[in-house]
């Protein structure tokens, strides 16, 4: 494909293909050595999907939370983990001496608002509508609406990614069988996280759904989705634990509130 050279985010944890740390560092060895023997610069980040990466969980719902964070406005891990990405990128494509440059040019660039412009060019020449970049609104928007409220007071011990990614397939969201239709418009919008405090009654998230029998399913699994329970829960997995290159393993340490 003519590349300069290749980026990995290799995933880890509850949510992932791997959840096991080990095995995700050897596949990201594993491929980090066949892109280095082809001659082709390579490099890999172990990144966490023990919970949501961001706060939205569906195709329209997610894509008006990816042009929000090009307009400078996202989740800090979703934002961390954008410019950790480009950081990469630029270093791995010759176009700055190390990651930690790169992520400084690639925060400048996006706090420019430069690559929302280029997004709503490449909509546009793909066929779409480029006024999404200005107006979300324009995507798809589910008709049935409401929020999920915890039924107890407490710490979130979890979010199960798992249990909403599967959730978004029953709600529509994605395919059981080839061929089927998606649609863009239903998930989930989370408005807590792991280790935050919440009242009984507290809204724990927005169920977006086609009709009144997905919205009822939808709160359930989102319900179910976020454990509460009175003790302190165990830390999350970093957001990036690892970078691999040709050189070897480094261990990196981003947690929410760090970067």
């Amino acid at each position: 494909e003519g590349l300069d050279g290749l980026v990995l985010d290799v995933k880890v944890g509850t949510g992932a293909f791997i959840p096991e740390e080990d095995r995700a560092l050897r596949l990201a060895r594993l491929m980090v050595g066949i892109g280095t023997t082809a001659g082709l610069r390579t490099t890999a980040l172990i990144t966490a999907m023990d919970r949501p990466l961001g706060r939205a969980i569906g195709n329209g719902l997610e894509t008006r939370e990816a042009i929000r964070c090009l307009a400078g406005d996202s989740p800090p891990d979703l934002r961390e983990l954008v410019l950790a990405l480009a950081a990469e990128m630029l270093e791995v494509g010759g176009l700055v001496p190390t990651a930690e440059e790169g992520r400084r040019r690639a925060a400048e660039a996006l706090d420019g608002g430069g690559p929302l412009q280029r997004f709503g060019r490449m909509v546009e020449l793909q066929g779409g509508d480029p006024r999404v970049v200005h107006d979300s609104d324009r995507l798809p928007t589910a008709p049935e609406q409401a929020d999920a409220m915890a039924s107890r007071a407490g710490l979130v011990q979890g979010v199960d990614p798992l249990t909403l990614g599967y959730g978004v397939v029953e709600l529509g969201g994605g395919r059981k069988r080839l061929g089927e239709d998606v649609d863009p418009a239903v998930g989930f919008v989370l408005e807590v996280s792991p280790g935050q405090r919440v009242e009984g009654g507290q809204v724990l998230g927005r169920v977006h759904a086609r009709d009144r029998t997905g919205l009822a399913r939808g709160l359930r699994i989102l319900e179910g989705a976020v454990q509460i329970e009175d003790q302190k829960p165990a830390s999350p997995r970093l957001l990036i634990s690892h970078r691999v290159t040709g050189e070897g393993v480094v261990p990196l340490g981003w947690t929410p509130g760090s970067g």
